[in-house]
């Protein structure tokens, strides 16, 4: 396995934080209109900080401060706080992240539908703080576990499947609005809708079906994880795999139940959860007896039947199919009413919303970039598949506002685009990574075959 040279990825921290503070400044001054007069800065209550502490469930203050975690763990990173001496770039962090909390709060007073507070300072702050001691703690090792993976050699799948399997964990308990007892566990999963066996009767239908399909999948790279042990026997490995899914799923089921402010989880989603991880490890199981050739051969046609079933899951998903065809009059004040603003109704509601949601569509077309990158080949260029997902995702909004009456997001295009280019980039890494992966597995059959082969020699 290749060294890491230190502070070799700088620049994609950089580029992250660069990113993730436009992000931020982005949402926190949209819709872009100016008020009248400027909004005076609002203060702290005196029982502001005390509620923030006994309930660190307000979504507002868990938000600001994962905004100000995410922040200074990628300042850290493009500072090039790997090495020993950590003063420097912690101050510099600490000044970056406190002056951009201080700029956006005032940009805001002059900004209509939002409210410029202290309390968002503080929380960015306390989350900036988090973020440098989760750098000094794990950025060298998430660091080199993140250039493992990219580099698609020695164990660059098995780096990739944590990171997928810690994303979802991450994912699935979003936004961490912890309740703690003083307020009430027992009362959160006494509130109806909490918890139940079985989802509520007003859930079901195509929406439904699809999305428990998907739960299904979620925790696939947990069992693929045990099967990458070619030393391990195929039942235990399975027993294994049933173990763990049942383990995690149990784990996210109570943190959502008793411990999360928005949490809600029911019996038959923590089965379908579960349910992944042994069908993770046969899959992969079977992916290992194959070629790579033959596995090239394998995944082209499939890909070309899953690609439109895929596109009318999307649909599916999106509630296109089923829904009441509006009349002309609906579809123009729903094109009257639209705002084009990219992100407009994504921050409209929360910055949490606007996570989910944005994380969301990049997965979805993601998934699109990669089956169109199995369906082309290796010789098409990524324009063709940017293209042709903005291409689908166009149809799919217009599809939506004319077949179902709902409102076109404009943003989807733009992240459709962005997640198709990420889908189809996982092509050539998947098999420059199976390919070492291989190479792994048959250096280890020999091994294994060599005791019984001495036991036979006279």
């Amino acid at each position: 396995m290749s060294v890491i040279p230190e502070n070799s990825y700088r620049k994609t921290y950089g580029a992250a934080a660069l990113g993730w503070a436009g992000f931020i400044t982005y949402g926190s001054l949209v819709p872009f209109t100016l008020r009248d007069a400027p909004m005076s800065f609002q203060g702290i209550s005196a029982d502001d900080p005390v509620v923030a502490l006994a309930h660190l469930g307000g979504l507002d203050w868990v938000t600001n401060i994962l905004i100000g975690i995410l922040l200074a763990y990628l300042l850290m990173g493009t500072l090039g706080a790997t090495t020993g001496r950590r003063a420097g770039p912690v101050i510099a962090t600490l000044l970056l992240c406190l002056s951009l909390s201080f700029c956006v709060e005032f940009a805001q007073t002059f900004v209509g539908g939002r409210v410029p507070s202290m309390g968002d300072v503080i929380a960015q702050s306390v989350g900036a703080i988090i973020g440098l001691a989760a750098w000094v703690l794990l950025g060298r090792r998430l660091t080199r576990m993140i250039a493992i993976s990219a580099a698609g050699g020695d164990g660059a799948l098995r780096a990739a499947l944590l990171l997928m399997v810690f994303g979802y964990v991450g994912y699935a308990l979003f936004p961490f609005g912890i309740i703690l007892p003083g307020r009430g566990v027992l009362a959160h999963f006494n509130h109806p809708g909490t918890f139940s066996l079985w989802p509520d009767d007003s859930a079901m239908g195509l929406r439904f079906i699809l999305l428990s399909l998907v739960k299904s999948l979620v925790l696939m790279p947990l069992g693929a994880l045990v099967a990458l042990n070619p030393h391990r026997p195929a039942k235990d490995g399975l027993v294994q795999a049933i173990a763990l899914g049942l383990l995690l799923s149990a784990f996210l089921m109570m943190c959502r139940v008793f411990f999360l402010w928005s949490g809600t989880d029911t019996v038959f989603s923590g089965l379908l959860r579960a349910a992944g991880a042994p069908m993770g490890y046969l899959v992969w199981r079977g992916l290992q007896r194959i070629d790579l050739e033959g596995l090239r051969r394998i995944l082209r046609p499939t890909a070309l039947i899953a690609l439109p079933l895929y596109v009318a899951g999307l649909a599916g998903i999106r509630g296109i199919v089923g829904g009441a065809s509006p009349d002309a009059e609906k579809i123009r004040v729903i094109l009257e009413q639209l705002n084009w603003l990219p992100f407009y109704y994504d921050f409209a509601a929360s910055s949490i919303r606007a996570v989910a949601s944005v994380g969301a569509v990049l997965v979805q077309y993601g998934i699109l970039g990669v089956l169109l990158a199995l369906v082309l080949g290796r010789r098409h260029a990524p324009f063709l598949i940017v293209c042709l997902s903005i291409l689908i995702a166009m149809s799919l909004q217009i599809a939506a506002l004319l077949l179902a009456g709902l409102r076109p997001d404009p943003s989807n295009p733009i992240l459709a685009a962005m997640g198709a280019l990420t889908g189809a980039a996982v092509v050539p890494w998947f098999f420059k990574a199976m390919a070492a992966h291989m190479e792994e597995v048959n250096r280890a059959r020999p091994r294994q075959a060599a005791p019984a082969t001495a036991r036979a020699t006279p």
